[in-house]
Formats: C-alpha cells, structure tokens, sequence
C-alpha cells in the first residue's frame, strides 16, 4: 500500500539515474531455485495451516495476537484483507515491523 507520504519519499528525487547492471562473468550458470536448494523444504505458513481468525477478535486483540507472534503478520493481514477488512488494523499490519522488538 502505498501513500502519499510514500510517493513523495519515492518520486520526484531529482537527477537520481538507474546504474546500469553489471554484465555476468563468463563463468555464470543460472541455477534454478530447486537445484540451488535440492531436497531442502522451506517451512510453510500459509493461511490454510492456521486457526486464529482475525474478524473474530477486536483490533487490539489482533495487533497483541500479532505483536507476541510476529511471524504471522503476512497470514493475518491476507485474513483481514478477506475478512473484515478494516482499514486501521489493515495500515497497522501493512506497517508492522517484524524485525523490531517494539
């Protein structure tokens, strides 16, 4: 989502030009991502593997929820976005930092 604030901060910067790509050594193989990881399996957290429902609780309850689960922001805000849908929980998830500790 982005917002005005977020365009201004990103558009209009002046004479900011694109730096052109360095060209690929001779010796570069693309490699394919299954190749690159073979048998490893990335652990999933898709929205069918969890049980909190989101329209369920109230917006403070969410962004504790949240808050004490941080790995499960992305799978909320897709549940909010099909539930409820309401627009401050929404720009909260959208913002939410799952680095920061505060």
């Amino acid at each position: 989502m982005t917002t005005a604030r977020t365009h201004r901060r990103n558009v209009g910067r002046g004479s900011h030009r694109p730096v052109p790509a360095a060209p690929k050594p001779e010796s570069y193989v693309p490699v394919s991502a299954e190749a690159f990881y073979g048998s490893m399996s990335a652990p999933s957290f898709g929205i069918e593997d969890f049980d909190y429902d989101p329209a369920e609780h109230t917006t403070d309850e969410v962004k504790e929820f949240v808050s004490a689960n941080r790995k499960s922001v992305d799978a909320i805000l897709e549940l909010e976005l099909e539930g409820k849908a309401r627009s401050g929980l929404l720009t909260w998830l959208d913002n939410f930092d799952t680095e920061s500790e505060n």
